[in-house]
């Protein structure tokens, strides 16, 4: 065995192991929410996923060189993805404190420059906005799909379809993939793997509507089933490129070491950061319909 055949190897066996288990611990908080009847649970660790997630975002932009403080993006972040803890059945007042957190990121993070101008502050201060937008706001969409008897199993649907998308994506692209999707950003990206990817994420949308619902929104058959899937595994795919773009920018390589294998928390999130929008965005134009 070579030296490097051990070490790729064992990260093989990590990615393995580790990512199934995630996405079991993740359907059990949903089970739990479904089963209590109340969104607590999801609402708990969105929190904490969207402040761990904050953090690392921050640390990456500390490493590039721009050192803010770390209180307030994270704490907003997770204030931000937590609103259902508050708010539980109302959507028009997670609505409302989601505009109040906004403008409240907006003013916390000019206070530090009120006083005479130094270098960097223009960087500085854009980048403590940048992780309440980038984690906070975009994690926290995927909690507007959880109101309702089928909130829960709602939210599985958009979680397991976008990781249907990395999974096809790894798996396709390690196995066939020979062109490259875009190498100055994601080297080991391939559209053989993107292609896998986003059939992935169609094929779970169309067993979990059968499985877990039918949902309402998913009521015009396969078609807007797959519809939806490719949607979202294709949401997820450039929510993934953003997570690497971001890295390469800032010279790392995973948002941190925190999940063996993986990475960071970010790493783990980063393809519900555009899938949840998408959904989000798909249910209010059925509610319309």
């Amino acid at each position: 065995m070579t030296g490097g055949a051990a070490p790729a190897r064992r990260e093989l066996l990590l990615r393995l192991t580790v990512g199934p288990a995630l996405v079991a611990a993740a359907v059990a908080v949903l089970w739990w929410h479904d089963r209590l009847g109340r969104s607590a649970p999801t609402d708990a660790v969105m929190a904490l996923l969207a402040g761990l997630a904050a953090w690392e975002v921050a640390a990456i932009l500390s490493r590039a060189g721009t050192r803010i403080p770390v209180a307030m993006p994270v704490g907003l972040a997770a204030a931000l993805a937590g609103l259902g803890l508050v708010f539980p059945g109302d959507p028009a007042a997670r609505g409302t404190a989601r505009a109040l957190l906004l403008a409240a990121a907006v003013v916390a993070a000019f206070m530090p420059h009120l006083r005479a101008p130094r270098d960097g502050d223009a960087q500085r201060l854009a980048a403590s906005l940048f992780p309440v937008v980038y984690v906070g706001l975009l994690l926290g969409l995927l909690r507007e799909l959880g109101d309702g008897p089928a909130g829960a199993r709602r939210i599985a649907l958009v979680v397991l379809t976008s990781k249907a998308s990395d999974i096809g994506g790894w798996l396709l692209g390690k196995t066939i993939g020979r062109h490259r999707m875009i190498p100055s950003v994601s080297p080991g990206k391939t559209w053989e793997g993107t292609a896998g990817g986003i059939a992935f994420s169609a094929g779970t949308a169309v067993g979990l509507n059968t499985l877990l619902g039918p949902f309402p929104e998913l009521l015009g058959g396969g078609a807007s089933a797959v519809l939806f899937g490719v949607l979202i595994g294709a949401a997820s795919i450039v929510a993934g490129l953003t997570n690497s773009a971001l890295k390469r920018r800032c010279g790392v390589k995973d948002s941190s070491s925190f999940i063996p294998g993986v990475g960071g928390v970010l790493d783990i999130v980063d393809s519900l950061l555009l899938a949840a929008p998408v959904a989000w965005a798909w249910l209010l134009l059925w509610s319309c319909l």
